[in-house]
């Protein structure tokens, strides 16, 4: 299968009066062609800066110190600002999490939607209003053409984040990374923009990126899946592999403390302590202070992603160990879940 887009090394810091943030820190994966890729972790593992990083629109005080994301034959690291532009929306385009602060209130939907058109595509006012309404129509808005001039508060949450969908789409990019787009919404609701997600996928040839910290998501809608931590890639593998048989500790304990995954449940795991200080980070495997597999050699060395076996890359130096006892622990905790 071939790479779509393919990143190296990726190194993304925030400059703080505190101190620097190794938001990402040496991140390297492959996002294969027609093939939707999930990023999963806890909050504050790298997913959304990932994302911003590659699309070059990181904020203040960060700043991307190394790495290459190769797009096309070409490193976008190496772009300016104004080439990026050109990209941004048309071939790569991303759909934030909170759209409400992705949608301006003051302007209608409807033109924020045709603005993006218009910047990348040499079309008329009244031409971009059509493929606007056009592209409402595809994502499920009612009488899209009335509500063309609505505000986004006049519509409800579900409702925004498929305007917010529908904006990301309007130039028909190549890539989408779709940012917790089920934040927020109830399950019903979720279960819609999910599916909305698939057929527009399909409509549109697109391939997807779904960032999300739900298991269940990934489970659902992706067919490959890098699991990161604390801006370190953990795992990355096919969705089948890393949930029947992980080859990383926080991967089996995220797989051992989310219910979506598990269906019936009677009691959940939890990964014990906190995702750490960025600032200064634990020494070696940065999962280590939480690990229960944990060894002196892992606090010493810090782990790259390599192959453990064939498309399953893994970043744990003792991963050969302990792979029984890890797969064991998975099947024990499942048994104990969704027993009486």
């Amino acid at each position: 299968m071939a790479n779509i887009m393919e990143i190296e090394n990726l190194k993304t810091y925030f400059y703080t009066e505190a101190g620097v943030v190794k938001a990402l820190d040496g991140i390297s994966f492959n996002i294969e062609e027609d093939v939707t890729h999930g990023l999963v972790g806890e909050s504050g593992s790298g997913k959304t800066v990932t994302a911003l990083s590659v699309l070059g629109i990181v904020p203040n005080p960060g700043r991307i110190v190394d790495g290459r994301v190769i797009f096309e034959g070409e490193n976008l690291l190496e772009k300016s600002d104004k080439e990026m532009q050109k990209l941004r929306g048309d071939k790569i385009a991303i759909s934030f999490q909170d759209p409400s602060t992705s949608l301006n209130p003051v302007f209608t939907v409807g033109s924020q939607i045709a603005e993006v058109i218009m910047r990348h595509q040499d079309v008329t006012k009244e031409e971009a209003k059509q493929a606007v309404i056009e592209i409402m129509e595809a994502v499920r808005i009612p009488e899209a053409e009335q509500r063309y001039y609505e505000y986004p508060h006049q519509f409800s949450t579900g409702m925004r984040q498929r305007m917010a969908i529908a904006r990301s789409l309007s130039a028909r990019p190549d890539i989408l990374f779709a940012d917790e787009p089920t934040t927020a919404l109830d399950v019903t609701i979720e279960a819609q923009v999910l599916n909305l997600m698939q057929e527009l996928q399909d409509k549109f040839g697109m391939d997807l990126v779904m960032i999300t910290h739900d298991m269940g998501v990934i489970a659902e809608m992706c067919k490959r899946v890098t699991v990161l931590y604390a801006g370190r890639v953990c795992e990355t593998a096919n969705v089948d592999s890393v949930f029947h048989e992980p080859k990383h500790p926080y991967t089996q304990a995220l797989l051992t403390s989310v219910p979506s995954v598990l269906g019936k449940i009677k009691r959940l795991s939890v990964i014990p302590g906190t995702i750490p200080d960025l600032i200064h980070p634990p020494s070696g495997c940065r999962f280590h202070p939480r690990c229960a597999f944990a060894k002196d050699v892992c606090k010493k060395e810090m782990p790259d992603a390599v192959e453990v076996a064939k498309g399953h890359e893994s970043a744990c130096v003792r991963i050969d160990e302990i792979n029984d006892e890890l797969q064991a622990r998975l099947k024990k905790a499942r048994e104990e879940q969704a027993s009486d």
